[in-house]
């Protein structure tokens, strides 16, 4: 359907919205009368009157626009345009409205005409009941609602052209559409109220019928140009060019287009969270030609499994296939594989055929940031997917992207919000579009797996959509999958994983002298490797590496063949096994600390901060040692930390080498099933009786070791930070320390005072580098916490002055725990100011340390700001700054809340 008659349609539509919409209301008036005050009576009286005397003229103009709906509308909304299937289901909406409208607008006139209600006011209320009346209110709102994302959508072409001030192509799209877009985007202004576009151009007076309010009648259902007495003239390009000058409709539209494309990066901004790809990016890629099978027909010798290409490529009416496998055995990377492969894409889209193919994928991880293992980071990571590179659906997924303001999508982003986003996406019917998911990693999803099957299989149904999915083969999974096409990874991987191991060997110096006196040693032992790894490719990898390891330490064919009998079968036999061979004893003690360590922490490691935690405890009692350590000196930590981990534990935990930037490398287990090993009883158990482990809080090693990164800054080069800095990292890092500081008070079940004052000075010194800062800033009349970005529409005198307010019992505006940075009053537009580092540890929760500092602390002070402030985390998506409002009366500061 083209744009100008899509648009029009529309903008005629949304005037008989207007007019029914002002009919109710005046019924629902009129319904409502008859009592009170004899004043009240009177402007009832006069109400229905004019109602009454203008009967005829509303019930024509009604029939008018019945028979626009019923012809003129019908007839441009038909055809298999997905544009025109949509308005034409709001066409039928709005035409059953007013048929039923228009009959009991003809009962009431004939009634009126031949006496058969006492009054009219009596007739009124025999033919409408209060809950029809609300129940067409109701109907009405929907269709506008609907209609708001019909015009955006089909703006969306044009919006592009003016955004990128194509004027031009603009003008050839459609020659009148400068004057219907502009005169669409007054007619809709009301629906879009975020934006002032500009004063709404000079019309023609309306026709307007008696008692109702002022609106859009049948006279002005076809739309013209404001000025012109009639249809819009298709002028030449010259003619428009003369006419732009003069004209301002093209500016007021480019104006709307660059409002909704700030609109629509404010709602990627509200999906995004930086570690979304995290998980896939640190995924080991795929060996050579391991997995090539996968796109291939199943081998006779192969034990069953559902052909993969077949179902990507065809019309399975079964559309979710389940990979899964032991522990180990390679499902991420196959994922992976298969999302980056040409081949995956090519089968896809002849699934797909004519339709556009989108594509998408989440990898859970279970180690990760809450929303890498949680239903709400899997929805906005796989809406952002979508969104980012098609934004013309966003208005489709979120239909009030025009209505929200920038601060409201930062709460906006609920479970059943993002549930019903990605829902209106794969459903809607306005381009033909195919989706296909890859999710990783069910069972590292942290909660019920009924939830996250749910979604899955719910998306399945659609005729549209094709989901991949791979987990351990839980019984949940087994349950839910049992009729799903699949494959069982650990059976098929015999050939892959004979390649990895012989590359592995062949590429090794040493290996090919032995074979020089060994001929057929690799071939042996790549045999027995495959034989016992039973499809587990960790396994394989870890015994790989002791391989590798014997041939370093000049190992001959005898050691290797014994080195791999010695190996258990089973991985946590062999993790046992790996523990055992640290030797001495005191690299296993250190073992468990780095272990445990990176086990609790609530966010990923970097080798820095095990270094720094692994450092003497009284080492924040000796000034300035670590206060400037050298950028080289901080590298040389890492790479000793990185050393070590290799020696203390045996490849349990890995940190990717990077010699670009050592001290960011991050530290993790190198696979989920380490962390299950350490969290069961015999490991626990085991972890307790090493000497030094029961007096050793892990959580409070970090706390003090983050502290001391922050001392670590000015070795950097860095003594003097931008407020940019601090509000972009500085900040935030500090607030990761406070997050940190609760996750350890509450593990160790300690005040963990002098941390805590340490950790206050030295936020202190840093803001105290930090420039520029308000005279307000510099005097310490604002804590750094109460901080706020310049430029932001907040002037620094708005900060002076603060009221003080109570606030209930135990209810707490700063909450660490929850994610939430501060929270605002229950009622009202203000905010709390924090005034000191204790306080902030007060409001927290850092509940022993409150106690233990030994002294009241005062209810934070209230502070009135105009404008709304927030700064958002820019790691992990967390609104992490103070919320300001607009000044309070004086009457109402001295309000207290409920």
């Amino acid at each position: 359907m083209e744009a100008t008659a899509a648009l029009g349609l529309a903008g005629n539509i949304t005037q008989f919205l207007d007019f029914s919409a002002k009919l109710c209301s005046t019924i629902f008036e009129i319904y409502h009368s008859g009592s009170g005050a004899s004043k009240h009576n009177d402007d009832t009286e006069t109400l229905t009157n004019a109602f009454a005397s203008s009967l005829d003229t509303v019930s024509r103009d009604l029939a008018k626009y019945y028979a626009f709906l019923g012809h003129d509308a019908a007839t441009q909304a038909t055809g298999e345009d997905q544009g025109k299937s949509e308005i034409r289901a709001v066409i039928d909406g709005c035409r059953n409205v007013a048929f039923d409208m228009l009959s009991r607008l003809e009962k009431l006139k004939m009634g009126k005409d031949t006496g058969e209600w006492k009054s009219f006011l009596a007739g009124v209320k025999a033919l409408w009941r209060e809950k029809e009346i609300f129940e067409v209110e109701q109907k009405l709102s929907r269709f506008r609602t609907e209609l708001q994302w019909i015009i955006v959508v089909s703006l969306r072409k044009s919006l592009d052209l003016l955004e990128s001030r194509q004027e031009d192509q603009f003008r050839r799209l459609q020659p009148s559409m400068s004057g219907i877009l502009s005169e669409l985007i007054q007619a809709n202004s009301k629906t879009l109220p975020k934006w002032t576009v500009g004063p709404s151009p000079s019309q023609d007076d309306a026709h307007q019928a008696p008692g109702l309010s002022s609106g859009p009648t049948p006279r002005t259902i076809f739309f013209r140009r404001p000025g012109t007495k009639g249809p819009e003239v298709n002028n030449s390009p010259e003619d428009s060019d003369r006419a732009e000058e003069q004209d301002p409709e093209v500016k007021l539209a480019e104006k709307f287009a660059g409002a909704f494309r700030r609109a629509e990066k404010d709602v990627l901004d509200s999906l995004a969270f930086p570690v979304m790809r995290d998980r896939e990016t640190e995924i080991a890629a795929a060996e050579l030609a391991t997995f090539n099978w996968i796109f291939s027909d199943p081998r006779a010798t192969d034990r069953p499994w559902s052909n993969f290409h077949e179902w990507l490529a065809g019309n399975d009416a079964n559309r979710l296939y389940w990979i899964n496998g032991k522990a180990g055995s390679g499902k991420s990377t196959l994922v992976k594989y298969l999302v980056r492969h040409q081949r995956t894409k090519e089968a896809l889209q002849q699934w797909a055929g004519q339709s556009k193919l989108l594509l998408s994928s989440f990898f859970f991880w279970y180690s990760g940031r809450d929303l890498q293992k949680s239903q709400i980071g899997l929805l906005r990571a796989l809406l952002y997917s979508y969104l980012k590179n098609h934004r013309e659906l966003i208005p489709i997924a979120v239909p009030d992207t025009a209505t929200l303001q920038e601060e409201d999508l930062r709460t906006y982003w609920t479970l059943p919000r993002l549930r019903e986003a990605l829902e209106r996406l794969v459903s809607q019917a306005f381009f033909d579009i195919k989706f296909a998911f890859f999710i990783d990693g069910l069972d590292e999803y942290d909660g019920s797996y009924d939830g996250i099957i749910d979604i899955l299989k719910k998306l399945a149904t659609r005729t549209n959509v094709k989901v991949c999915a791979s987990s351990r083969p839980l019984l949940a999974f087994e349950r839910a999958f049992t009729t799903s096409p699949r494959l069982i990874l650990q059976n098929l991987t015999y050939t892959d994983i004979s390649l990895y191991v012989s590359n592995k060997l062949s590429d090794n110096d040493r290996m090919k002298t032995i074979e020089i006196v060994e001929p057929g040693l690799r071939a042996d032992l790549t045999s027995s490797i495959v034989t016992k790894a039973s499809g587990v490719f960790l396994w394989v990898y870890l015994v790989v590496g002791s391989l590798l390891d014997g041939l370093g330490n000049y190992d001959v064919g005898a050691d290797l063949k014994r080195r791999l009998d010695d190996l258990p079968e089973e991985l946590e036999a062999l993790y046992w096994h790996m523990i055992d061979r640290v030797r001495p004893q005191w690299y296993l003690e250190e073992g468990f600390r780095l272990l445990r360590m990176v086990k609790v922490s609530p966010e990923r490691v970097t080798l820095l901060r095990l270094s720094l935690a692994e450092m003497p405890e009284d080492i924040l009692n000796t000034p300035g040692l670590l206060m400037e350590p050298s950028l080289e000196r901080q590298e040389a930590l890492c790479r000793d930390m990185a050393g070590r981990l290799k020696s203390r534990c045996l490849g349990l935990l890995e940190a990717p080498c990077d010699e670009t930037d050592p001290t960011g490398q991050m530290v993790s287990f190198i696979h989920k099933s380490v962390f299950d090993f350490i969290e069961t009883d015999t490991a626990q158990s085991r972890i307790k009786a090493c000497p030094g482990q029961d007096t050793f809080h892990p959580e409070v090693a970090l706390l003090r070791a983050s502290i001391l990164e922050l001392k670590t800054l000015p070795g950097r080069g860095q003594r003097h930070f931008s407020r940019k800095d601090w509000f972009d990292w500085l900040r935030p890092a500090i607030c990761d320390c406070m997050k940190l500081a609760l996750v350890a008070e509450k593990a160790s079940r300690l005040p963990n005072v002098r941390l805590l004052k340490e950790l206050g000075a030295t936020a202190d010194a840093i803001w105290e580098s930090v420039e520029p800062r308000t005279y307000d800033e510099e005097d310490g009349e604002v804590h750094w916490i109460s901080a706020y970005r310049l430029g932001e529409p907040t002037e620094p005198t708005a900060l002076t002055g603060a009221h003080r307010l109570g606030k209930p019992t135990g209810e707490r505006i700063f909450d660490l725990a929850d994610g939430d940075f501060l929270k605002g009053p229950p009622r009202g537009r203000a905010v709390w100011v924090i005034n000191s580092f204790d306080e902030l540890c007060q409001e927290a929760g850092l509940d022993l340390y409150t106690a233990a500092i030994g002294r009241r602390l005062r209810a934070p002070a209230f502070r009135s700001l105009r404008g709304q402030l927030r700064d958002d985390h820019p790691r992990n998506g967390v609104s992490e700054s103070l919320m300001a409002a607009e000044e309070l009366s004086a009457g109402n500061s001295q309000a207290r809340y409920a």
